[in-house]
């Protein structure tokens, strides 16, 4: 049975030539064994991909020529991008449920071209997963890539030319972006014994309150160290985006990785609200008492102009997220940079003097990843008190398992960092 990390579901629509014709294709994306978690460099990493369709307008069905994996991109991340330094090296190990299999062949240095075997066309309406037929294939995460996050990309080609619907239609532009997040290994030597002490890496987010977030309801179930349950969700109130805090992570401002946070509605089920948490930073050490739940924090694709992204396909965790009392703890002083606020030099908030506000941890949203409640990666959120930014507001474009929406990002809200709970 595959154990997906994270999936993704790409919608890829045609621009039209007549008003009603159409031409929908549909790939998801997740990550399956022998990809270990978490991942390091020399890991072997393997992807699985479904094909499938929407509706195809004035035709019957896709007909897939070909599929390119870039495997490492400079931002933006688009077909035929710009290589970023090798992050991955394709080795093989192709499979394939899809009439005739697929061969892979190199295109260029940083990318793999896989082709059909034979005739691939796909029936109009086969949703994904698990679609009309699969790929898999194994990449190998190089040497020199520990603390960093590979961001790739699978698609149809430059302009969708590698897939194409019987109504004369191109599927325009769709692709599906891949980030790989690579542990980080310190290694110690003495006298007598060495050891080897492994740390994830972890993204610090800054969020930006959506004033006018609201989103068609859904209900989700909920699993993580502190109970279970459901809830509702009815709106995105912010929006989180990768940080350099105080220059530490300087790649954090590229990465395209985002958190929606979404507050919960109408929540039921069995949850602790232990006393005297010690939460660990590298702020240093807190005491806190856990309250109800608060929000859900939601891996999330961001762009600046439409149209939508596609989803994001991440190593990065749902998270649901507790309030907190009697905080006690140290005051930090940080300077953050995000894809916001670089070109102005970052900005300077302030932290609330009353200490941390929640604390957000990995959570098994409706059965998609049964790993997450023994899943250390906890962020801790400080509110804000110095809320000025170098623009009035910005307009994003984003896309997470909800939906794609347009939103509209007014005051910085908090700051999330990497925390350790026990």
């Amino acid at each position: 049975m595959r154990t997906p990390l994270i999936a993704g579901v790409l919608l890829l629509t045609a621009l039209p030539a007549r008003a009603l014709d159409t031409c929908n294709g549909l790939i998801s994306v997740d990550f399956v064994p022998p990809t270990p978690s978490p991942i390091h460099e020399n890991d072997t990493v393997r992807l699985h991909v479904d094909f499938g369709t929407g509706s195809i307008n004035g035709g019957a069905v896709l007909t897939i020529n070909s599929v390119l994996y870039d495997l490492s991109c400079l931002p933006p991340l688009v077909p035929a991008c710009t290589p970023a330094l090798p992050g991955l090296a394709f080795i093989g190990a192709v499979s394939s449920t899809c009439p005739g299999g697929f061969t892979a062949a190199p295109s260029g240095s940083n990318e793999d071209l896989f082709t059909p075997g034979a005739l691939l066309q796909i029936p109009a309406n086969q949703a994904t997963p698990p679609g009309f037929c699969s790929l898999e294939f194994d990449v190998v995460v190089l040497p020199g890539t520990a603390g960093t996050t590979i961001n790739g990309l699978l698609s149809f080609g430059v302009n969708g030319m590698g897939a194409t619907c019987n109504n004369g239609l191109l599927v325009s532009g769709g692709f599906q972006t891949i980030s790989i997040a690579v542990a980080t290994t310190t290694t110690t030597t003495t006298t007598t014994t060495t050891s080897t002490t492994t740390t994830t890496l972890a993204l610090h987010f800054g969020c930006y309150e959506i004033p006018s977030g609201g989103i068609p309801r859904e209900s989700v179930t909920l699993a993580y160290a502190l109970g279970a349950g459901t809830a509702s969700v009815t709106k995105i109130h912010q929006l989180c985006a990768p940080t350099d805090k105080n220059g530490e992570d300087p790649n954090a401002v590229g990465s395209p990785v985002h958190m929606s946070v979404l507050p919960m509605k109408a929540v039921r089920g069995t949850f602790t609200r232990p006393k005297g948490v010690t939460i660990t930073t590298q702020f240093g050490t807190y005491t806190a008492d856990v309250q109800k739940v608060s929000n859900l924090l939601v891996p999330t694709a961001k762009s600046l102009t439409p149209p939508p992204p596609p989803p994001l396909v991440t190593t990065e965790p749902h998270r649901l997220c507790n309030k907190l009392v009697n905080v006690h703890g140290p005051a930090p002083t940080v300077h953050v940079e995000d894809q916001f606020t670089a070109a102005t030099g970052g900005i300077n908030p302030g932290i609330n003097p009353r200490g941390p506000d929640q604390l957000c941890q990995p959570v098994d949203k409706n059965n998609e990843d049964p790993t997450a409640p023994m899943n250390p990666a906890a962020l801790l959120c400080f509110k804000t008190v110095n809320d000025r930014l170098p623009f009035p507001e910005q307009t994003v474009v984003i896309t997470n398992q909800f939906g794609s929406f347009k939103k509209v990002l007014t005051q910085y809200d908090f700051l999330c960092v990497p925390a350790t709970v026990s």
